[in-house]
């Protein structure tokens, strides 16, 4: 089997100083495979990388984003060849919550020695691009719309700062939406910010459901509808709740949506990276890649033992190094 590990060490401090700690322990446990050091936004050519039976992408989770993209692009609808593993250099990466990955060093490499798949799930997003021009992107994880694109770090580390930070939108004019599902037209009127999920954590925030990231069939969409600010502040602790319906929100599961709306303010930031604005389409693609995950439906596997792994521990449905 061949291996690619690509490396987003050039792109990010703090995934540059995991790859100095961590890179001479991955190179003797993965011998033979190969390691490219990239900057995620000067990347080319990653599409010529899919000879590749395994590819390793390390860093964050907007890295993760656009490298798919990169390698992808608009080619790929349903069921990619290759394997795809995640190594997250943070604690707060969303892919990590929704596939459970481990964190530990000794855990991830045996994980990927092992590697167990399942099918992973993407959203076709087409939209408008910052240039004004028709643009096509993979979703991995989430896309928020309306909301500020370079504060999301500071913004969604709990559900709480999430309210607090974004009272000021309250006061702020809504914007027109206009919501369709497989061409029908289903809602009509004024909001303040939606968000798409296929994950249960919102890139950089709060985890805000507690599904696995395993075999799903649809994509959960939040909306806020205009309002005032009183209604607004009361609204938001319900948002992500399941009680009942509150005509200042909207919540949906879907498999394909579109949204319209006018305006540079409908922006859309997704899997933490700017990617255009409204009219915007979303389309489910089910099982579109194969990646590497614990949640693999295996039970009790042992590990193969590493250069570094030591003692085992269950993570997922597998038992992995320590």
């Amino acid at each position: 089997m061949t291996r690619l590990f690509i490396v987003n060490a050039k792109g990010s401090k703090r995934t540059a100083w995991y790859w100095r700690r961590h890179q001479k322990a991955l190179r003797e446990a993965f011998q033979g495979s190969e390691f490219l050091v990239v900057d995620a936004k000067k990347m080319q050519g990653l599409g010529s990388y899919l000879e590749f039976d395994q590819l390793v992408l390390v860093g964050t989770d907007p890295f993760f984003s656009l490298a798919i993209n990169q390698i992808f692009g608009e080619r790929l609808t349903q069921g990619s060849e290759q394997v795809f593993a995640f190594l997250p250099t943070s604690r707060e990466s969303s892919i990590a919550a929704s596939l459970e990955l481990p964190f530990g060093l000794k855990q991830q490499i045996d994980l990927i020695t092992l590697g167990p798949q399942i099918p992973f799930d993407l959203i076709r997003c087409h939209c408008i691009s910052p240039e004004g021009l028709p643009k096509s992107y993979l979703v991995l994880n989430d896309a928020l719309i309306r909301l500020p694109h370079l504060k999301l770090p500071l913004l969604f580390r709990t559900v709480v700062q999430f309210m607090r930070t974004h009272t000021g939108l309250g006061a702020k004019a809504p914007s027109k939406i206009t919501l369709f599902e497989r061409g029908v037209k289903f809602f009509e009127g004024e909001y303040l910010f939606s968000i798409i999920l296929l994950g249960n954590k919102i890139t950089g925030g709060p985890r805000l459901l507690q599904k696995r990231r395993f075999m799903v069939k649809n994509f959960h969409y939040y909306q806020l509808n205009g309002q005032g600010l009183r209604e607004y502040t009361s609204a938001l602790p319900k948002l992500f709740s399941t009680e009942s319906e509150n005509p200042a929100l909207f919540k949906g599961k879907y498999t394909e949506l579109e949204l319209r709306g006018l305006g540079e303010e409908n922006r859309i930031v997704a899997d933490g990276n700017l990617i255009g604005r409204l009219p915007a389409s979303f389309t489910l693609l089910p099982k579109a890649i194969k990646v590497i995950s614990p949640l693999s439906p295996i039970q009790r596997v042992e590990p193969v033992q590493s250069r570094v792994a030591t003692q085992a521990k269950p993570v997922g449905n597998l038992k992995l190094g320590a």
